[in-house]
């Protein structure tokens, strides 16, 4: 019969089973740390592009409507509508917004004649902004308020009057 002769690693170096486990456990402590964090840093740079899609979004709508407000030539209001009138060659166009299904419509009417009417309705309606929660325009007599809110974003501005009512 042969001897079973066993070799022991005594004094070598090496890693043993537990010091391998535990550098493994503590590998993936740190893995759910990062992950956690870059998890929420995604989240908070969403919410931060959303934030500023929506700020851009009201901008460029209350700039829109105060250059159509500038460019006008005369304005009046019915029903709490107000409407600003251009004069374009031999005919009129009558430009007013509108919030209607959570949308900021800009309707444009044209008559040969000036005079204060109300449209039912229009040669042109477009969305200028979709999802707003409320909009209004009010003459206030010596100017015009404009409010707008879209998501928690709200902006309620005065713009003075620089045309003449009808």
């Amino acid at each position: 019969m042969k001897k079973l002769k066993l070799n022991f690693t005594c004094g070598m170096k090496g890693y043993s089973l537990i010091e391998l486990v535990m550098a493994m456990g503590l590998i993936l402590i740190i893995a759910m740390v990062v992950t956690s964090i870059l998890n929420i840093s995604s989240k908070s740079l969403r919410k931060t592009y959303l934030n500023q899609n929506t700020s851009s979004e009201i901008s460029y709508a209350i700039e829109y409507i105060k250059d159509e407000i500038a460019s006008s030539d005369y304005n009046y209001s019915i029903d709490d509508k107000v409407y600003f009138v251009k004069e374009n060659g031999n005919k009129f166009e009558y430009i007013s917004y509108e919030f209607y299904q959570n949308a900021v419509y800009r309707n444009l009417s044209e008559a040969t004649v000036l005079k204060k009417n109300n449209f039912k309705s229009y040669r042109g309606r477009n969305v200028l902004i979709d999802t707003v929660k409320n909009f209004y325009i009010k003459d206030t007599g010596s100017n015009f308020e404009l409010y707008l809110e879209k998501d928690n974003n709200k902006s309620k501005i005065f713009i003075a009057k620089r045309n003449l009512s009808l």
